[in-house]
């Protein structure tokens, strides 16, 4: 027996024959699952290395479990330590899965609104990384890519993404596809299995091809100008690649005595492009979400859209620190106040009363709340309730206006 109510109520006689399992989906746990996704579109290799990793640290545990033997032991030690760096990466692309997660939860949200603004995981889930492909595709484009693919009209580049997320809907959306981001496919059990009967250190094998993954990678992606990690020795700027295939790298960290910087010539092998990550993730977060609302519009009722672009703008600035919750409170809710004071006798006589209805008096009242942020609305009572300013006659007439938007206070 299952239920999609959030909050479901069953009579005692039920509840105790049965057993409740609550499979709704978090926010932390969301955000968890999007990271994987994430990893394994940005950093595939991390991905496919972990996940081999686990499937065979699995079977290591099972002979283990037969047998002891130092040498499995050994390897999953070195496993871990592996894993622990690959996860420590994995934690820089931690905001993008955040944004992603909220954006999910914004959406399932909308059948609030409307009972047709119904979004499963699994759809979000492509547009999610049709935003992710997006950012790649720009990313080739701008590498070089050029000719005619560079000069893509608008439309046709809608055409094509929407191709795309059309022939990637052709599947069983029965399947658990964020599951698959982290499981090991068969191509990551190849390659483990590769590793460990190629070098007899399993793990030094999954190293050594990663290495030679970001050499390959290196080759291609750094030029002059690029900023590189090489090696052990720190980053540096490439300022000349030589004839012979050589990098000129100015390093950052390195000084001689006359306290110019140290240069090093090195092979592409030694150096990986170094990845802005902040950079990285503020363009995939931006790209997401701008993928997302465009999605969720387009099935909008006229009446809603306002609404709902609201929604979205309000809440992700919020979970970005970028307006405080009190003040979206303010705008939807308005704390209201009493008239009276801490010794009892009104804040505002019987001067204000007279024009202004006693729910709007609260709601003036209510935004002294906000005084220490915004310290106008701390006078704003002081100022309508004064029965000798001329602020108090100002504010009447403000609210007997026909048209008070336009008027300047």
């Amino acid at each position: 027996m299952h239920t999609k109510l959030s909050n479901p109520h069953y009579a005692p006689e039920i509840q105790a024959e049965c057993t409740l399992v609550n499979f709704a989906v978090t926010l932390q746990g969301l955000e968890d699952q999007l990271l994987a996704l994430v990893v394994r579109e940005e950093r595939p290799e991390l991905a496919s290395q972990k996940a081999g990793w686990i499937q065979q640290a699995n079977e290591f545990m099972v002979k283990e479990s037969k047998r002891v033997a130092t040498d499995i032991s050994i390897k999953l030690e070195q496993g871990k330590k592996t894993t622990a760096l690959i996860n420590k990466t994995s934690e820089k692309y931690r905001q993008v899965a955040r944004r992603g997660a909220q954006l999910f939860f914004i959406m399932s949200a909308l059948v609030k609104i409307h009972t047709y603004y119904m979004y499963s995981l699994n759809a979000f889930v492509v547009v999610f990384q049709s935003g992710i492909e997006k950012v790649q595709a720009e990313d080739k484009s701008a590498g070089g890519g050029g000719g005619l693919k560079g000069k893509m009209s608008l439309m046709a580049k809608l055409k094509s993404t929407a191709k795309k997320i059309i022939m990637t809907q052709r599947f069983n959306w029965n399947q658990d596809i964020l599951g698959a981001a982290v499981r090991a496919n068969p191509d990551d059990l190849k390659a483990a299995d590769k590793a460990r009967s190629g070098i007899a250190d399993m793990m030094g094998g999954l190293m050594l091809n990663m290495q030679q993954k970001k050499a390959d990678e290196a080759a291609k992606a750094c030029k002059k100008g690029d900023l590189c990690d090489v090696g052990n020795f720190g980053t540096g700027k490439v300022l000349e690649i030589r004839a012979d295939g050589k990098y000129v790298v100015e390093m950052r960290e390195w000084k001689m005595g006359n306290g110019g910087l140290v240069k090093m010539y090195c092979t592409a092998k030694q150096m990986t492009k170094t990845i802005d990550y902040k950079a990285r993730c503020a363009k995939l977060s931006d790209t997401i979400t701008s993928t997302t609302i465009n999605y969720v519009r387009r099935c909008l009722f006229e009446a809603d859209k306002l609404t709902v672009v609201s929604l979205f703008a309000l809440t992700l600035q919020m979970k970005d620190g970028v307006i405080d919750k009190r003040y979206v409170d303010t705008m939807l809710y308005n704390k209201l106040k009493d008239n009276v004071g801490e010794d009892g006798e009104p804040l505002v006589g019987e001067h204000v009363t007279d024009w202004i209805p006693e729910l709007n008096l609260k709601q003036v009242l209510g935004l002294e709340e906000l005084s220490n942020m915004v310290p106008a609305f701390g006078e704003l009572a002081t100022d309508i309730g004064s029965d000798a300013s001329k602020e108090s006659w100002v504010w009447k007439d403000f609210f007997n206006h026909a048209t008070p938007e336009l008027r300047r206070v």
